[in-house]
């Protein structure tokens, strides 16, 4: 989810509605917010998410650029 939202920039979180069913799709949003890892912007009806990636880089300097860098066969 990370990675799409680096790649994509901010997404309504239908965009993962293919990857896994709507509950773990909420929680996993809700925890990657609560950690401060995303940030929500409501529009209407609407939810969009991005990365906090200025907030990050400067509590955590590099750590997204490692966490990016991982190579997809790894995550599996």
């Amino acid at each position: 989810m990370v990675l799409t939202l680096n790649d994509l920039g901010e997404q309504n979180c239908a965009v993962f509605k293919d990857l896994m069913p709507k509950s773990t799709l909420t929680h996993h949003l809700k925890i990657l917010r609560e950690a401060g890892v995303t940030k929500l912007r409501i529009d209407g009806t609407q939810h969009f998410y991005s990365i906090r990636m200025e907030e990050l880089e400067q509590l955590f300097p590099g750590l997204m650029g490692i966490v990016l860098n991982v190579k997809p066969e790894l995550i599996e």
